[in-house]
């Protein structure tokens, strides 16, 4: 059987998923860029959400998740643990239950780097840019049953 996938974008359905530049949550106070950090990535697992929901309503068996998923976490100048961000542990349970819907429906998420993950850069920094970028951090799925909304 052939699983039909989709690739981060949607253009007729209102799903959005929302980013920011490292320049305008520079321009922001500390405490005020870390709100709209948090803003953005809840804004984002609600969209993903909704991309799964779409994904398994139209028999679309994949779907590509972009890196601009978590905005700048890691830039060098504003990149964040999403744990310690406004509302983090929220915005964390959002993202566990889409994994949970996404296992309970049988879609695969994949993940899609942006074109500044570069392996084989000649800049050292570039690499180890590149490198925390794909790394992932685990955070364990409560044993605790919650409700996918």
């Amino acid at each position: 059987m052939i699983r039909l996938g989709l690739c981060c974008i949607f253009y007729q359905a209102p799903i959005k998923f929302r980013t920011t530049t490292a320049t305008a949550i520079k321009r922001l106070p500390r405490s005020d860029g870390r709100k709209k950090l948090a803003d953005l990535c809840a804004a984002n697992a609600t969209a993903l959400m909704g991309a799964l929901r779409y994904c398994s309503a139209n028999g679309i068996g994949c779907f590509r998740v972009n890196s601009r998923i978590l905005p700048l976490k890691t830039h060098p100048d504003v990149g964040y643990d999403l744990e310690r961000l406004p509302a983090g542990t929220q915005i964390l349970d959002q993202f566990r239950a889409c994994g949970r819907f996404a296992r309970k429906e049988g879609l695969r998420m994949t993940f899609h780097p942006d074109q500044f993950v570069v392996l084989n850069s000649p800049r050292p920094d570039v690499v180890q840019q590149s490198i925390a970028e794909l790394s992932v951090k685990k955070h364990p799925i409560p044993s605790r049953q919650s409700t996918v909304s």
